[in-house]
């Protein structure tokens, strides 16, 4: 798993390959639920590949299909990710009935006015109005929020934060914007502005209860610090907080903030050893294996990406290894190798401007063949040495190896005559 980054991306390049295949019959759905794994949550709505999906609920029969997943799967939760423009009354006491639930609501202004201007919505004001009746009826939901104060102002964006609070949101996701090359001048912004909302997050943090986060969060080493504790979680009650460190689960040390949180995930009643303002306490938390703890950290590194690089590069026999990686991933992934790589002078990490989309896109899922093509070339001019082996962020190429143009990676070992593989 590599660092990525969700951005708002404004006027699209051309080249880039997606498809819309039209609404899915309830019994085509049906014959894919033989693929779920019962074990893991049902995602929908949240599109990591070039389909496009689209708002789940404009789906006709969404509701059979939604009551079919349940009664195939009762016990698995559910993930819905939605603008919130279908969101009534009579709809929320329906999924009332379908918990266990989670709602990712695309808010992005509590204002309906502003929302309006954002995202063209002319049912501004039911989604608005969705936060409150899914905090009323108890159903668990995230608030997310693309950031743009230039556009909508400081104050709006502290509104719509003290809404989300107010309204019952477990966790409200604040998301650095971002433009491509081809972005309308209103939309483009310093990058600054980044630190600015980072800033402005850890500020707000201490005005709201619920836990707020900035994704990506700027990263800088790999300290398992607490951001903040869903209410009512079982972390809440055991009296966790925020700023709390990790130091060890049920005695296994803890490595990174992610390898923290899955420690604490996969166990039943586990004991977490932390630390706060220096002083070491023992904490035992009551909750099933593989239940939600309700602790929200930041989003790191797993330590677990090194041992499977150290496969591929055995399998290889390589000796010179170079990853290619986003700008967003390139501290961390230094830091990582420094870290949890046992012959850290045998890996080199380059970073990969994004050429395709330009603008302030960094992210390793919107890079392309190309970019990685012209980053290789320049590293080889400056370099010394060339590598036996290549490795690129999975994240950025589908399950055939392609990137978002359609190009596969094998170009790459084609052009350079070096091994490539995708991690």
């Amino acid at each position: 798993m590599w660092p990525a980054c969700s951005a708002a991306i404004d006027k699209t390049p051309q080249g880039v390959e997606s498809f819309h295949i039209g609404h899915r019959t309830l019994e085509e759905i049906r014959s894919s639920l033989a693929f779920i794994n019962p074990q893991q949550p049902v995602i929908i709505g949240e599109s990591v590949t070039r389909v496009m999906e689209g708002e789940p609920f404009y789906h006709p029969q969404f509701p059979q299909i939604l009551e079919e997943v349940r009664r195939r799967f009762p016990h698995t939760p559910i993930q819905i990710t939605t603008n919130g423009t279908m969101l009534d009354q009579a709809t929320v006491e329906w999924l009332a009935e379908l918990s266990p639930i989670t709602i990712y609501l695309s808010l992005n202004s509590a204002c309906s006015a502003n929302r309006r201007l954002l995202m063209k919505d002319r049912r501004a004001n039911r989604s608005v109005e969705a936060a409150r009746l899914l905090g009323e009826r108890g159903i668990e939901y995230q608030g997310s929020i693309v950031a743009m104060p230039w556009i909508t102002g400081w104050d709006d964006l502290t509104r719509t934060i003290t809404y989300l609070d107010r309204c019952g949101a477990q966790v409200i996701r604040i998301f650095l914007p971002g433009y491509t090359r081809l972005a309308k001048e209103e939309l483009k912004f310093p990058l600054t502005m980044w630190d600015q909302l980072r800033s402005f997050v850890g500020r707000v943090r201490q005005q709201v209860r619920v836990p707020v986060v900035c994704e990506p969060p700027k990263i800088d080493n790999f300290k398992p610090e607490i951001v903040g504790i869903i209410p009512g979680s079982a972390a809440d009650r055991a009296g966790l907080k925020p700023g709390d460190i990790l130091v060890a689960v049920s005695g296994k040390p803890v490595l990174t903030r992610v390898h923290g949180f899955h420690l604490t995930y996969q166990l039943a009643n586990p004991m977490l050893e932390i630390q706060r303002e220096n002083r070491p306490l023992a904490v035992p938390l009551t909750k099933g294996a593989r239940e939600r703890s309700g602790l929200v950290m930041d989003y790191d590194l797993d330590p677990a990406l090194y041992e499977d690089i150290r496969k591929v590069v055995r399998f290889h026999r390589a000796s010179q290894v170079l990853l290619l990686t986003s700008p967003l991933a390139y501290t961390r992934m230094v830091l990582g190798v420094n870290k949890f790589y046992p012959e850290p002078g045998q890996l080199k990490v380059c970073r990969v401007a994004s050429r395709f989309f330009g603008g302030s896109i960094m992210a390793a899922g919107l890079l392309t063949v190309a970019d990685f093509s012209l980053a290789l070339q320049q590293y080889l001019a400056a370099s010394a040495t060339k590598p036996e082996l290549i490795l690129l962020p999975a994240i950025a190429f589908d399950q055939r190896g392609r990137d978002l143009t359609g190009e596969t990676y094998h170009k790459l070992a084609e052009t350079f005559g070096i091994q490539v593989e995708v991690i």
